[in-house]
């Protein structure tokens, strides 16, 4: 649970129960495969796991409860027994993307069926009938233009030209800003400011121009996933930064009382420039993710507009 830095994981033939919450806030784990060994899967297992596409279920679990909440990149649940007892699999940050593989006429089938998830059946050996897409490592289609653009205008570093659906981390934006900055400026961050957790150059510059801050007790928490609240004030501080400050504008999301009161005059000021948007039915989501590719369109947004 909140292995931040986790990607994979190998569950041993000794094991026969995971407990609650066990890999929930795994924010870089991709896949996991639970073998035939393991008899309860118990709740809340992967909440929060933000960069997680693909599941293979054992099949000897006897049910699933919350298991796949907040898990915006999922893809592919395979669930190889034929009578789990299923319940709230998914969210609104999942539901509509998610393919169920699973045993024709079994429980998974029914659930996927009365719950408006895309269902394909597999064969006893828990091979699909039709194999699951392989995960693009190229920008969503809504993305792809701007992420180019932001590519060809040398502000996303080489780094990040990658896995663009995966969460942000606060450093990985924080490398972003500062190429941003020192692209628009023509200068390089000489000053620095540093962390108790990370010797990162880029945190410690984006500190020092006041474009990021730390968590507390002199800690960045680098590895941590960005949320929404968090890029818009850094974009706004970013902005400021460079000598060009948003206008402040009262923001008119349906969640207002959900944001900070530390972010709320910048969701303001980043939602009238148009740089950040919501994400339907008028809210903001403040503590949601933030993926890569967000994170680099955003940035090209704020350099239009201040270049």
């Amino acid at each position: 649970m909140g292995c931040t830095s986790l990607t994979s994981i190998t569950i041993p033939s000794s094991v026969t129960d995971i407990y609650g919450e066990a890999f929930k806030g795994c924010i870089r784990l991709t896949s996991i495969t639970i073998p035939d060994n393991v008899k309860l899967l118990s709740i809340n297992s992967f909440e929060g796991c933000l960069s997680l596409t693909d599941v293979t279920i054992s099949k000897n679990i006897h049910g699933l409860t919350n298991s796949f909440l907040n898990c915006p990149n999922l893809k592919n649940v395979t669930i190889k027994g034929r009578y789990p007892s299923l319940t709230n699999l998914f969210d609104e940050t999942n539901r509509h993307q998610v393919t169920l593989y699973g045993l024709a006429g079994s429980e998974t089938e029914k659930y996927a069926s009365k719950n408006g998830i895309k269902f394909e059946a597999i064969n006893e050996d828990a091979t699909p009938t039709a194999q699951p897409a392989p995960v693009s490592n190229s920008p969503s289609a809504w993305a792809a233009e701007q992420v180019n653009n932001a590519i060809e205008a040398n502000l996303v570093p080489q780094n990040l030209q990658s896995a663009y659906i995966q969460a942000t981390t606060r450093a990985e934006f924080a490398s972003l800003a500062v190429t941003m900055y020192e692209t628009i400026t023509s200068r390089e961050i000489t000053e620095r400011k540093t962390f108790d957790d990370t010797t990162d150059t880029n945190v410690e510059k984006a500190a020092a121009i006041g474009v990021v801050a730390g968590v507390g007790d002199n800690k960045f928490a680098p590895d941590s996933g960005l949320t929404r609240e968090q890029a818009a004030v850094m974009l706004t501080n970013l902005a400021a930064a460079i000598g060009e400050p948003l206008a402040e504008q009262a923001t008119i999301f349906a969640d207002n009382g959900n944001i900070s009161s530390w972010a709320v005059t910048q969701v303001g000021q980043i939602q009238s420039t148009g740089i950040m948007s919501g994400v339907g039915n008028n809210t903001f989501d403040p503590q949601g993710t933030y993926t890569r590719e967000q994170s680099i369109v955003t940035v090209l947004r704020l350099y239009d507009i201040v270049k």
